[in-house]
Parts: structure tokens; sequence; C-alpha cells
């Protein structure tokens, strides 16, 4: 039995499409969540390679459950920005995820630093501000126009 086949259950056989796969994936994690909360957490804290999936950890962000913060926070140091960037998704709308984040200001992707800054931003816990002004010095995202106005936006979300 596969960790995933652990976490929810035999899936069916996958589609020719990749899309339609992770949707099933996503509605099962969801669904297997919602009907035992304890086990679902508990396999998760046992099979650390379920981590290495960014379908995975991307649905995870519709699980509220706080316990499951740290594993999503250990996401973000994966080797994959594909897992790094749906790990930040995940945790993108709680404030107990805010020093992680403050931490993956510095992923060396544009796309997960991206999430990142505007998650930061959104959350708007003050601890924020000087990490992301310090971002903000950073060549690789001065240079960037996308990034630079993303950090002048998150910024100016959480002046006094």
């Amino acid at each position: 039995m596969t960790p995933l086949e652990r976490l929810v259950g035999p899936l069916p056989n996958a589609p020719t499409d990749f899309r339609d796969y992770s949707d099933m994936v996503s509605e099962a994690i969801f669904a297997t969540a919602q009907k035992d909360r304890e086990a679902f957490v508990r396999v998760l804290q046992e099979e650390p390679t379920l981590f290495e999936s960014s379908t995975v950890v991307f649905a995870l962000g519709a699980i509220d459950d706080e316990r499951i913060v740290p594993l999503l926070a250990s996401a973000l140091e994966s080797k994959e920005s594909n897992v790094r960037w749906a790990a930040a998704h995940a945790l993108a709308k709680r404030k107990s995820a805010v020093p992680a984040l403050i931490e993956a200001l510095r992923d060396r992707a544009p796309t997960v630093r991206a999430v990142v800054i505007e998650a930061l931003g959104d959350l708007g816990d003050p601890s924020a501000r000087e990490p992301l002004r310090e971002a903000l010095s950073r060549p690789s995202n001065t240079k960037d126009d996308y990034l630079r106005k993303l950090l002048e936006a998150a910024i100016e979300k959480l002046h006094p």
C-alpha cells in the first residue's frame, strides 16, 4: 500500500489527463480528512513522503487543522520548487505559519517568493514588516518588477 493509499484509501486508475487525477486526489484528501481527522493527521505525521507531492501538499491547504502547519512548513524546504510553491499556498491563510513564511522569503524560486510575499501582506502580522523590507533590498527582488511591486504592496498593508 502506498502512502497516498494509506492516507485516502484506494484510488481508481489514473485518468489520462493528470489534472483529472490531481482533482481526484484533492477530493479524496478532503473527504478523508472530514471523516476521521485523528487518523488523517496520524498518517500525515507517519508518512513524510506524502509531502513530496505538490498535489497532496496543495490539497492540504483546505484542511483546517493546526497540526498540519508544521508538516506543511517542512515542505517549504523541499528540493522541488513546485512542492514549495504548493506549501506556500497551503500556508497562505494561516497566521501560525508566519514564521515559516518569513523564512521562505529567501526561497530561490521567484514563484514561491511571490506567493509568500502576498501571504505575508494579507495575513497582516507586523512581525513580517522588517523581513519584507529586507527582502525588498535584495537585488533578486528589486530587479524583478513583479516581485518589487508585490513587496511594496505587502509592506504598505503592514503599515500601522
